[in-house]
């Protein structure tokens, strides 16, 4: 994804620290905004904890946000992304979080996470078994829902962002599912 953009990957770790630094080295250092950066391995939540104010891991289970929170340590932002489907049907629901999935299936950074995280090569294969899309896409009706994002916070997270999971170009749904949701 980035290649296609023109730029170059580099490993994500030193890359990040080469940007606070340049970041924090800067004349204005003074009137920087605390800065948190998106973090999922080791090293970028340990550097988060040394050189930022939190982190933002996308992608991710309560599991990992327990994960997050140990190597954050107090006092540091953990916003965390869940997605969610205000779907009960159980075969619809794992349909869409398939679809919504597909494009992070081959990423290198999330597998990796995924994979350190407890699930298996298995988990992973044919766009994912049911245990895999049921803890990354929350599903059900409200309640449901809610109790899974309460696992987040229970785990450490101070902001759980939601991101909606509909069919494609379901605004409607898309609403409807914030909507009922910010009522819970």
């Amino acid at each position: 994804m980035v290649e296609r953009r023109g730029h170059a990957y580099d490993k994500p770790a030193p890359a990040m620290r080469r940007y606070l630094d340049g970041l924090y080295e800067s004349p204005s250092d003074a009137g920087v905004q605390p800065v948190v950066i998106a973090a999922l391995g080791p090293l970028m939540l340990k550097l988060a904890a040394e050189r930022s104010a939190g982190a933002v891991p996308y992608n991710v289970t309560p599991q990992h946000t327990r994960i997050a929170r140990e190597a954050l340590g107090p006092g540091k932002l953990l916003a965390v992304e869940q997605k969610v489907c205000l779907e009960t049907d159980a075969v619809k629901a794992r349909s869409l979080a398939r679809t919504e999935l597909h494009r992070y299936m081959g990423l290198p950074n999330y597998r990796n996470n995924w994979l350190r995280i407890g699930f298996t090569e298995a988990d992973l294969a044919d766009g994912g078994s049911e245990r895999f899309l049921d803890a990354m896409v929350l599903w059900g009706d409200t309640g449901t829902i809610a109790r899974g994002l309460e696992g987040h916070f229970e785990a450490g997270a101070d902001h759980v962002c939601i991101q909606p999971v509909q069919a494609e170009g379901g605004t409607e749904a898309r609403d409807r599912t914030l909507t009922a949701l910010a009522k819970t």
